[in-house]
């Protein structure tokens, strides 16, 4: 895992039909799922590295 700060600056827009949608679907707001974007320690993985 490897940790980026690549948020800097970074701003979210979704339109509200479809985040009505999500949160029906999954139970997540956009709002807070973008909470997790603006993480500056946010853990990734490079999926390519991994993968045989």
């Amino acid at each position: 895992m490897h940790t980026h700060m690549y948020n800097a600056g970074m701003q979210v827009e979704w339109s509200p039909a479809k985040a009505r949608a999500n949160l029906e679907k999954h139970g997540v707001a956009f709002s807070e799922a973008a909470t997790a974007l603006s993480d500056d320690w946010a853990l990734t993985r490079d999926l390519a590295a991994n993968q045989n």
